[in-house]
């Protein structure tokens, strides 16, 4: 059975973001994976990145809060939906802080030749975002940070599912086409023969 683990970097419970990953993982379930609860990053000690070099020799970070927890879910798991809201153009602080942390994923990756898991087919991941500005271009940076966030970590970014002018509490659940756009990239990231990129309907949905 195939696991598919979430995390949520919005501080609001049951807003646009948490609902529109919730029809992600509830698309997921109906289909048969195991959908543990998502890391509520803004609930979690996930401290910055301090920048001190010693994850540079075995990849590892040296400090010890709940990153612990996410580097095991990165490096066990293959399946993962990150959903953020923009904040003044780019993830929220909690999303930040847990992508920095992965500068020991970096690290173990390019100077430690120790990567937290081996290229595969198999994982894949979706980012999931919502904002209030009616301009597409707000999301620009976030999907830049994401694409980061799971390249280091031999993740393969295989599509998005972005909503402007979402910034009314429940604006989401009134948006059909984005909610059903996120079911069906949930579906499709379960299918052992989708590959990377081709998820249906290119990659962002305009909300």
């Amino acid at each position: 059975m195939k696991n598919v683990v979430s995390f949520l970097g919005s501080p609001r419970r049951n807003g646009n973001t948490e609902t529109l990953l919730n029809a992600a993982l509830a698309a997921a379930k109906k289909e048969g994976a195991e959908v543990p609860p998502a890391f509520r990053l803004s609930e979690m000690k996930i401290n910055p990145c301090i920048e001190c070099g010693g994850c540079d020799g075995t990849g590892i970070c040296v400090v010890h809060d709940d990153f612990q927890v996410i580097y095991k879910a990165l490096k066990e798991e293959n399946l993962f939906i990150l959903a953020s809201p923009v904040f003044f153009m780019g993830s929220t602080g909690w999303t930040k802080a847990m992508i920095d942390r992965c500068q020991s994923c970096w690290a173990g990756k390019y100077k430690a030749g120790k990567p937290i898991a081996p290229p595969s087919p198999e994982r894949r991941g979706i980012f999931l975002s919502v904002c209030g500005m009616k301009d597409f271009n707000v999301f620009d940076c976030a999907v830049k940070e994401v694409k980061a966030f799971f390249a280091v970590n031999n993740i393969e970014l295989a599509g998005n599912v972005l909503v402007p002018d979402t910034d009314r509490k429940g604006a989401i659940s009134e948006n059909m086409e984005a909610l059903a756009r996120a079911e069906d990239m949930a579906r499709e990231l379960l299918k052992s023969d989708s590959v990377p990129g081709d998820l249906p309907g290119g990659h962002s949905c305009p909300g």
